[in-house]
């Protein structure tokens, strides 16, 4: 589980995971395709688990080498 502050709350009342999780939701929602729904439940675990994410929260850098 992640320890850098992806859970805690920001400015503004909100928490970076919850932002994510609705994101996913809302995505996954709207689509009909089942592969693409699981790929999502992939996406959002593999963010929730791993502490060098693809995603800029909260740290304002990427894992992508060169970034």
């Amino acid at each position: 589980m992640r320890s850098d502050g992806f859970f805690t709350e920001r400015a503004g009342g909100r928490v970076a995971a919850r932002e994510v999780g609705e994101g996913v939701l809302l995505a996954a929602r709207a689509s009909a395709d089942e592969r693409r729904v699981r790929n999502l439940g992939y996406l959002l675990a593999e963010v929730v688990f791993s502490p060098t994410s693809m995603l800029p929260w909260p740290t304002g850098r990427c894992c992508s080498p060169g970034r």
